[in-house]
Formats: C-alpha cells, sequence, structure tokens
C-alpha cells in the first residue's frame, strides 16, 4: 500500500482535505482561531474559559470577588501577613514582650550595657543584682590599701631597728 493511491492518509495534504493541517481547507480544526470560535484562545468570544478574569468570578485569579482566597490578606485575618491584627505572631515585637529583641523589656539580656554599673580593669563585670561580688570586690580593694600601708609601715620600722642595732653595735 503506497501514499500515491491512498488519499485518506496523505501527509503532504495535496488531495485529502479531511485532515488538512495546514488549515487551508478544513475549518474544523482552525488552529489560527480564524473560524472557529468554539476553541478561543485569546478568549474573545468564549467566555466559559475566562483566562483574563473578565467575567468568570468562580476562578478569580486577582482576588476582586473571592475573599475565600485572600491573596493580599485584605479580607482574611487567619493568616495575617503584616501582622495587623495577629499578635500571636509578633515580628516587629510590638506587642510580645517574651522575645524582646530591642531589650526595651528584657533586661536579663541587656546588650545596651544599660544596667551595668562596675566593669574591672580585668573585664570582670559586676552587676547591680550582684551585691555579693560588689562587696567582694570592696573588701579585696580595702585589704590591699590597709596591706600595703603596713607593709610600708613595717619596712620603716625595721629600717629604724636595723640602724639601731648597728648604733648599739658600732657606737659612733
Amino acid at each position: 500500500m503506497t501514499t500515491l493511491d491512498n488519499t485518506a492518509v496523505d501527509t503532504d495534504n495535496s488531495d485529502n482535505t479531511t485532515v488538512d493541517t495546514g488549515q487551508s481547507d478544513n475549518t474544523t480544526v482552525d488552529t489560527d482561531n480564524s473560524d472557529n470560535i468554539t476553541v478561543d484562545t485569546d478568549n474573545s468570544d468564549n467566555i466559559t474559559v475566562d483566562n483574563d478574569n473578565s467575567d468568570n468570578t468562580t476562578v478569580d485569579t486577582d482576588n476582586s470577588d473571592n475573599i475565600t482566597v485572600d491573596t493580599d490578606n485584605s479580607d482574611n485575618t487567619t493568616v495575617d501577613t503584616d501582622n495587623s491584627d495577629n499578635i500571636t505572631v509578633d515580628n516587629d515585637n510590638s506587642d510580645n514582650t517574651t522575645v524582646d529583641t530591642d531589650n526595651s523589656d528584657n533586661t536579663t539580656v541587656d546588650t545596651d550595657n544599660s544596667d551595668i554599673i562596675i566593669v574591672d580593669t580585668d573585664n570582670t563585670i559586676v552587676d547591680t543584682d550582684n551585691l555579693i561580688t560588689l562587696g567582694y570586690y570592696i573588701f579585696n580593694s580595702i585589704i590591699f590599701d590597709v596591706s600595703s600601708f603596713l607593709g610600708n609601715a613595717l619596712l620603716i620600722f625595721y629600717s629604724y631597728l636595723i640602724f639601731a642595732i648597728l648604733f648599739l653595735i658600732i657606737p659612733p
């Protein structure tokens, strides 16, 4: 069976106008939509499949009529992405002081050093609540001062004692 005798399957469309892919004679399958308004791809006549949502509010992609799926959060406060109504997830920390990122209410983690009053020379931080550590540093500073004073006094005393012993051993 050759193509020359069988016009039912005529791939070059020379004799068979039933399957005419070039759209010269067959308006039943009209791919460029010139004659067939049943399949209207540019939505000029077919409002059943309305791609630009001008007439079909059942599938409303720009959310003008369908508030069930409200992507810009104008009517649906259950999923409130800009935190205007939902204070459970408070991203800007205006209502939720449990997670206080700017340290306005949480002085336990004091990042701006507003509550730390003493920073020692060896980087020991003494807070206002830590009175035992504060007393320890005050006590140590007093002991250091007293021991320095006593050490200097004893040095002077021993110096005079040595001179007195030398004076007794070697009279002038």
